[in-house]
């Protein structure tokens, strides 16, 4: 049996489709039973981490199918509660997403997506194995989504219903998050600390592992009150003056969710196999002293790129610049994107993947870890 993690879109809770019982949805009609549904994030649309066990052959069933008598569970987090549950249901449909631009403009594209139902009415959509791209994984779009509306089942003949998670498959879709730092951060350079706004092209930062690095891209993007009512997600996490260890981090540090933060301790050595591990801000959020920023309402996100993943120090603590990889590419938009690849043509070859400047740790292994430190009451970073 494997385990598997992925980001799933999630449309909210819906009448299982054939019913509960153990035959398979029964006719057409039956499978249809999505078809005109439309959810906007008022109405629940979100992105969840999903977690679920498959065969030792690497497969997943749902419960409403047709060849095989065993299906597959599932867990998540939904409104602060962890959810277990049971895969009812895999149909493949036309799914209608509309996003919003820089430019406050709307646009609608058309994909073929999975709706993965689960026997307790939860209703997901992913990337389907046979419309998706060369890794076979995930998706990321470049803009927030507005909404998700299934227009209409497709007949993909037996696998409709039966095994669609195959090995490590997760059909992802990752919602546009580029690791960044809130206006007015203080980052550590040669001639002492500098605000992160004032930093340019070809300045020079000091960095763990290099000393003094140039800076080859810099970034920056608005956040507005209008555009984080619509995406809360967005809002920045406040990790508190001292609260990961001893003057860690010197002053209130804001950083949007996915910027990665260092920890240092005997506990990720014994997990991870690595004193320094990197975790994303938004999994730290069970720690004391750190907490979504509700009350920023107008600031900017802003970017440091060097010619290879660094760790830098702002407001004295130890956190990550830009990583290149797929998800933040397509995140930063086209315009960026050019730029960066420009600077950086190494990142243009296909499946390039640059190197972490520390091990990126994930899921519930570093949820795990979290509350060891918190039970051994141990800090997240050690001198």
């Amino acid at each position: 049996m494997a385990n598997l993690e992925g980001t799933w879109l999630y449309l909210g809770k819906f009448d299982v489709a054939g019913g509960t019982g153990s035959s398979p949805v029964g006719g057409i009609e039956a499978r249809r039973s999505f078809e005109g549904i439309e959810v906007g994030h008022k109405s629940g649309l979100s992105f969840v981490d999903v977690s679920w066990n498959t065969n030792s052959d690497g497969f997943a069933y749902p419960k409403h199918n047709e060849i095989h008598d065993k299906y597959h569970s599932a867990s998540y987090e939904l409104d602060g509660e962890m959810v277990e549950t049971k895969f009812a249901s895999f149909l493949h449909y036309k799914v209608e997403l509309t996003f919003l631009s820089d430019d406050k403009t709307t646009y609608t594209v058309e994909k073929v997506y999975t709706a993965r139902q689960m026997m307790n009415g939860d209703l997901f959509v992913t990337t389907s194995y046979d419309n998706n791209g060369p890794d076979g994984t995930k998706e990321t779009f470049a803009d927030p989504l507005l909404t998700a509306r299934l227009t209409e089942l497709v007949d993909y003949g037996d696998w409709n219903m039966r095994v669609h998670d195959i090995r490590d498959f997760k059909g992802e879709v990752v919602p546009p998050s580029v690791p960044c730092f809130v206006g007015g951060t203080l980052i550590d350079t040669p001639d002492g600390p500098r605000v992160i706004e004032d930093i340019r092209v070809g300045d020079l930062v000091w960095t763990q592992d290099h000393g003094a690095q140039p800076v080859r891209w810099v970034g920056s993007r608005r956040m507005g009150e209008a555009l984080l009512t619509i995406f809360p997600k967005l809002r920045p996490i406040r990790i508190g003056a001292g609260t990961l260890g001893a003057g860690v981090p010197a002053s209130d540090l804001f950083v949007s969710p996915q910027h990665r933060i260092l920890v240092r301790s005997k506990i990720a050595e014994r997990m991870f196999g690595k004193s320094e591990v990197l975790i994303a801000a938004k999994d730290m959020l069970e720690w004391p002293g750190v907490a979504l920023a509700e009350d920023l309402c107008d600031f900017s996100y802003h970017h440091l790129l060097f010619d290879r993943h660094e760790l830098i120090r702002a407001n004295g603590l130890l956190s990550e610049s830009l990583f290149t990889g797929e998800q933040a590419l397509i995140a930063v938009g086209v315009e960026a994107r050019t730029e960066i690849l420009t600077i950086l043509p190494q990142l243009q070859v296909t499946h390039h993947i640059p190197a972490p400047a520390r091990s990126l740790e994930k899921g519930r292994r570093v949820r795990h870890m979290i509350q060891r430190h918190l039970k051994s009451d141990k800090p997240l970073f050690a001198r």
